[in-house]
């Protein structure tokens, strides 16, 4: 969790480390304190505050708020999240900084900003705000895209996705996807169980199309062995909306209607019939005076002789 302030709070499993708040002996399940520091958001030290946070399989990364420069903990036996020489570990149990990221940075300029991080079991990548997709960690099922099949130590560019303009990334397990500015989507490594949407069971060593018809893509998220995609809807057309004025005067007619059958309904079933009752009652009165002759005013009745 990130709050305005920038701070980063965790929750949940931390045995690899991902929490960033407790020590190896502390964040086992079967530590003395029991399930209360790993069930109870608490905070994550970190020198400063943070702008973006991103969760993964083992790992989480923070973007510092002032320096833009990357920080994460947790699982690092592949060198997934990006620290690698003396600090590298197999699982980091505090924040550091991210070295592979600040080289990038050094390499091309303080002007390459990070947009987003996706975090695999053992690979992560990393979208940079020029719409390049770097790749780092475990090569196995191609999840890193890369012509070479081998381990990335460092941030590698993915050739296949250069000048694509991607706009966001998602990483499952073993599995990558990217979804450029134009709709496309395009996914890379394990597809045992047809979760690369290629249309076949197979694995992918380098970014391939995934066919969706004319519906530009606009997010993809990726599971354990499943993917979804959020797409936009083309075919159907929209009825424009009534003017706000007359949507209200409709709504207030409907709810004054509605709120009079309510009440008719929640009175008692003989004050309903007397109601009824009186009205027909009325009525026919109404109908009874219709019906005399009206006199016409200043003539007098003719009076009848009575017999004798």
């Amino acid at each position: 969790m990130l709050t305005t302030s920038g701070a980063v709070y965790t929750m949940g499993c931390g045995e690899q480390g991902q929490l960033g708040r407790l020590a190896q002996r502390s964040a086992s399940r079967d530590a003395r304190q029991g399930f209360s520091a790993l069930l109870v958001p608490s905070k994550v030290t970190l020198k400063l505050g943070a702008s973006r946070i991103w969760a993964g399989y083992h790992a989480t990364f923070a973007l510092d708020a002032n320096s833009d420069k990357m920080f994460a903990w947790g699982l690092n036996n592949y060198g997934q999240l990006g620290i690698t020489g003396e600090k590298r570990r197999r699982a980091l149990y505090s924040p550091m900084e991210c070295d592979a990221f600040t080289a990038w940075r050094d390499s091309k300029g303080d002007s390459v900003t990070w947009r987003s991080v996706a975090a695999g079991q053992h690979h992560s990548l990393a979208l940079d705000g020029a719409g390049s997709v770097l790749a780092l960690g475990r090569c196995e099922y191609g999840r890193l895209g890369l012509p070479q099949p081998e381990d990335a130590q460092h941030l590698t560019i993915i050739p296949a996705l250069q000048h694509r303009n991607v706009v966001s990334i998602s990483a499952s397990t073993s599995s990558s996807f990217a979804v450029t500015a134009e709709g496309e989507v395009y996914s890379w490594g394990m597809g045992s169980e047809g979760q690369l949407g290629t249309g076949a069971c197979a694995d992918a060593a380098e970014p391939v199309a995934v066919p969706h018809g004319d519906r530009p893509t606009i997010q993809v998220s990726a599971g354990g062995q499943h993917t979804v995609l959020l797409v936009e809807d083309t075919s159907s057309t929209k009825e424009p909306s009534p003017a706000p004025d007359q949507e209200m005067a409709e709504q207030t007619t409907e709810d004054e209607n509605t709120e009079e059958e309510e009440v008719k309904a929640k009175r008692p079933k003989n004050e309903q019939e007397g109601e009824i009752s009186s009205t027909s009652s009325a009525h026919a009165s109404e109908v009874a005076e219709e019906s005399k002759p009206q006199r016409a005013r200043g003539v007098k009745p003719k009076s009848r002789n009575k017999r004798r």
